[in-house]
């Protein structure tokens, strides 16, 4: 029978045609959840798990983005939520690409030219690759078998930001090769950012949280079912596994209901969290993260100190140690470590060990063969550098000795649980805490000697300044109220005076020697007092010497104010005073010489920007901020600086910022909030309206100039005549924001959004109203905090009407009818 030509007919072709055209185009995997040898999965294709629990397939992270890579995500759960990634540090850059499994049995994904983006080779060299299959499974993992069910490649061997249950993190003990969890670079950007979690490579058994490669959270000791710095209220819902040999540690987690659906991740803000699912919510809760408290971060409280939870000090010394400064409840008050009071003697028996119960054991111990709690303690005794030791145990048939060699460092004290820790003090130390007679002579002695030095500097001072009078002529008015200083305090209130430091002495002729003379070569630099040189003292102790300028508008009062303050103030984020001169004209003050110089030499210099990466820049800003916050109130006094800049931040060998230049500043009283001054100083582009304008500064002057800043250091442009830095970054905020708002020289680098909070920050502490800015303990806790809600910027104040200046001269020469006189005379401040 002939067809005949009618419509029904080519319906029939046409139908026939779309049927093989849509063969043609389908998916070349026959089962949803499983990729044959030979098929390909395309990029409109995917792998759907047998009961619809994960997707595989091809995703672009953001919608700004375009690079295409491989990855697995929640179908149904929270659709998008992507779990692991095949490519992350290699993407397609189009939407041409195929996943396949080849002949071979390897995993490989090429792009549209054939070229291959990324591979995997099963496990074994002699894998049979006839039949084999790639199954995505309900767990989540992603399984290569071969004809006869063999595994030889797994997802799970090979996380990446995220850990599912039954997933793995191990440590190679013999090649040393750790598989870790490693945050993406970005919220749009998977390849490997700079936060890690994974096993220590140490052998200890601990879990480790890194940022590149600095510690910043531990997880304490396995005890064979937990670890003992976790939070032992999820025990009875979480449990935790390692499993060891000695090939390799891994380590893994899963929920005792095993219908909770979880996942936990490391993220871009270095935060690892464990999320369950809530159904009825539909969404993702927080169970568990690192860092939960203060104390969770890796030493908070420095060498031989403790962190507490909820005490009233968060940072104690342990017994027998001490900080030889006064103890705040503040950790930015807090130094770098606690010293030993009472030195060992090695070799000595009136050594005795301190029982300090509930611990987060130190991190850095060492374990030891002895078998009783006895010959552990005589292993730490035989070795003198061993602070202490703890019998404990880690899951064996016996207790395991711990000992430590050196310093003992992330010290936690648990209200329960923890372990004990035996401290190694010598006597006196541990008997008593300075009752005993031994105590009381030191304290005297302590007492007694730098009194004696201090008398024996005055009079040899006062000698030097009587052989050098004659001729002096009008500066001797001057002499006398510089000597008047030490002789009635520092003009604070009654019972203040005698608590002052003496103002720290040198000889011009020594400081002349240790700057060869003030040397050309040995210049550092030149500020508003004069020029700044490097010299070396006669201890060996590099120096950078300000010697103030006779043509500088600045004079002697100022170099008092700045002594007065430096030698009252202790902080790690402020620059350290070592001595002053005053001989005739000359006037010196002495400091630490820190070898990076300047913040402004390496933020505006292109060659070297690129050296102030985010980590550094974030510490930096972090670093200013707490030096703030002491000044305003954690210190004795209440500081208000009046001249922030990046060229009076100074930066130490490991780029962590000191404040300087206090000839400006100004002392508050206990309860002043506000002074006024018809003498402006400090350097326009840094000053706030209200005391550019009016006169009138606060804390929240400080805190603007802070603002300005912290927007300098986020964009690498300076606030100056050629470019209004608040309008420039105000404007892009509401228009564009994002990454156009950092420092071309790290942009590629910038995670986007801890940028965005620290540039909010700073346009709270630019606002026009001080009422409006933030004070700095709140500003610390924005910097610091991922959850704190902020509110948003009111317009930035743009009043230093073009007149701005780059120059560092201060403002009071510049200044010439921008602003009205406040007549009222500046108020001589106390301290509290």
């Amino acid at each position: 029978m002939k067809r005949s030509c009618n419509g029904s007919s080519g319906t029939v072709l046409s139908s026939t045609f779309l049927l093989i055209l849509s063969s043609l185009l389908s998916p070349s995997c026959e089962a949803a959840d499983t990729l044959k040898q030979g098929e390909v999965l395309r990029e409109n294709q995917t792998l759907i798990s047998a009961n619809g629990v994960y997707a595989l397939g091809f995703f672009s992270p953001g919608i700004l983005s375009s690079n295409r890579y491989l990855g697995i995500w929640y179908e149904k759960f929270s659709r998008g939520i992507r779990v692991w990634v095949a490519n992350r540090e290699n993407p397609g850059t189009d939407s041409s690409g195929v996943f396949t499994v080849t002949e071979e049995g390897n995993l490989v994904i090429s792009d549209g030219r054939g070229s291959v983006i990324w591979s995997a080779k099963a496990s074994q060299a002699r894998f049979s690759a006839t039949n084999a299959t790639l199954t995505l499974l309900d767990s989540g993992n992603l399984v290569l078998r071969d004809g006869s069910g063999k595994l030889f490649w797994e997802s799970f061997w090979f996380p990446t930001d995220t850990l599912l249950p039954g997933m793995r993190i191990q440590l190679n003990l013999r090649t040393g090769e750790n598989r870790i969890l490693q945050s993406w670079k970005y919220v749009d950007d998977p390849a490997p950012g700079m936060y890690s979690l994974g096993i220590d490579p140490q052998r200890s058994r601990q879990l480790v949280a890194w940022r590149e490669s600095l510690s910043i959270w531990r997880s304490g000791l396995w005890n064979g079912w937990t670890f003992r710095g976790l939070d032992a209220s999820k025990e009875a819902e979480l449990n935790f596994n390692v499993i060891g040999d000695e090939e390799q540690i891994s380590y893994g987690y899963y929920f005792v209901n095993q219908s909770t659906v979880s996942r936990s991740i490391m993220g871009i803000d270095g935060q690892l969290r464990i999320l369950v699912w809530n159904d009825e919510k539909r969404t993702w809760d927080v169970f568990w993260s690192i860092q939960n408290t203060s104390c969770d971060v890796y030493n908070r409280c420095q060498e031989f100190g403790i962190c507490k939870n909820g005490g009233e000090r968060r940072c104690q010394c342990l017994t027998g140690f001490g900080t030889g400064v006064e103890e705040s409840s503040e950790e930015t008050n807090w130094p770098e470590r606690c010293e030993r009071q009472s030195p060992l003697k090695c070799g000595s028996k009136d050594d005795q060990f301190q029982k300090v119960p509930n611990m987060k054991l130190p991190d850095r111990f060492l374990y030891t063969d002895a078998s009783t709690i006895e010959r552990c303690k005589e292993q730490c005794r035989g070795n003198c550098s061993c602070p202490a030791y703890a019998f404990v145990d880690i899951g064996g048939k016996t207790n395991t000795c711990l000992i430590w060699d050196g310093g003992l460092v992330d010290i936690t004290e648990y209200a329960v649980g923890g372990d004990d820790l035996y401290i190694r003090l010598v006597k006196p130390d541990h008997t008593g805490s300075g009752n005993g007679s031994s105590s009381t002579t030191v304290i005297v002695v302590a007492t007694l000697v730098p009194g004696v030095i201090c008398f024996s500097t005055l009079i040899f001072c006062l000698w030097k300044f009587q052989k050098r009078k004659p001729g002096r002529g009008g500066r001797e008015e001057e002499m006398s109220m510089f000597s008047g200083l030490r002789k009635r305090g520092t003009g604070y209130k009654a019972g203040e005076a005698s608590k002052s430091a003496d103002l720290p002495f040198m000889d011009f002729h020594c400081v002349a020697i240790a700057t060869d003379n003030f040397a050309e070569e040995n210049k550092l630099g030149e500020g508003g007092f004069g020029p700044v040189y490097k010299g070396k003292l006669m201890d060996g102790q590099s120096v950078a010497v300000k010697r103030l300028s006779r043509s500088s508008g600045q004079g002697l009062e100022e170099l008092k104010n700045e002594v007065i303050l430096i030698c009252k103030l202790q902080h790690r984020n402020l620059v350290r005073l070592l001595g002053c001169c005053v001989e005739e004209d000359e006037k010196l003050l002495v400091y630490e010489y820190l070898p990076n110089k300047s913040l402004d030499k390496w933020l505006f210099d292109q060659g070297r920007c690129a050296t102030l990466d985010w980590p550094k820049r974030v510490q930096i800003i972090t670093g200013i901020a707490r030096g703030l916050l002491y000044l305003h109130h954690d210190s004795r006094l209440r500081i208000i600086h009046r001249d922030l800049k990046p060229s009076n931040i100074l930066l130490d060998e490991e780029m962590n910022p000191k404040i300087s230049d206090f000839g400006m500043a100004r002392i508050f009283g206990g309860n002043q909030i506000q002074a006024n001054t018809n003498r402006v100083v400090g350097t326009y582009g840094y000053m706030s309206p209200e005391y550019a304008m009016k006169g009138l500064f606060s804390v929240k002057s400080d805190v603007f100039g802070f603002g300005v800043l912290l927007l300098e250091i986020v964009t690498g442009k300076r606030n100056n005549a050629s470019l209004n830095l608040l309008e420039h970054v105000w404007r892009l905020w509401n228009e564009e924001g994002g990454l156009q708002l950092a420092d071309p020289c790290i942009r590629e680098s910038c995670p986007i959004v801890e940028l965005t909070r620290y540039v909010h920050v700073g346009l709270l502490c630019v606002q026009e109203k001080a009422d409006d800015r933030p004070t700095m303990p709140s500003v610390v806790v924005m910097l610091g905090s991922e959850t704190a809600v902020l509110p948003p910027p009111k317009q930035s104040a743009f009043c230093y009407g073009g007149n701005a200046t780059d120059s560092d001269s201060s403002s009071n020469r510049g200044m010439k009818g921008g602003r009205s006189i406040n007549e009222m005379s500046i108020t001589m401040l106390e301290g509290r």
